[in-house]
């Protein structure tokens, strides 16, 4: 659970995906078999979670993107993943306490702070895709 109370649940990303796909091409239908057919393109966006302590936000990357992959290799023609966010930032449901960012705000002296799961996503970029040595390197915070 974050600290904003929602649900973690980064196995959902190859049926939302599948499902977002073929549901814009104005599909209702409930069968898994006709919503991997869809060939419209998926773009991810937005996709985060609140951890101020970075202690959660590692694995839902990684498990998140796992899901991703799955959904490719399923057929989805999933063409972007967009973290939600860079950079803590003001929710306007919130105001400042959500911590969304990959980089931390220190919000009296505006220094930014780089938190552990940010050099995990870079590393997962640079490499694309997430490499069993790289879950290993990381494994302290998973």
């Amino acid at each position: 659970m974050t600290e904003q109370k929602d649900f973690i649940f980064p196995k959902g990303f190859l049926w939302g995906a599948s499902t977002a796909a073929h549901q814009v091409e104005g599909n209702t239908t409930n069968d898994r078999s006709e919503w991997e057919k869809s060939e419209k393109p998926v773009y991810i966006t937005e996709n985060g979670l609140a951890d101020a302590g970075d202690v959660k936000r590692p694995w839902f990357i990684v498990e998140t993107l796992k899901r991703v992959h799955r959904a490719i290799e399923n057929g989805v023609d999933v063409r972007g993943y967009l973290h939600w966010s860079l950079m803590d930032n003001f929710e306007w449901g919130e105001g400042f306490w959500p911590r969304f960012g990959l980089v931390e705000i220190d919000y009296k002296t505006l220094e930014r702070k780089m938190r552990p799961s940010a050099y995990l996503y870079r590393d997962i970029c640079l490499h694309n895709g997430v490499m069993e040595k790289l879950v290993e390197k990381y494994k302290n915070l998973l």
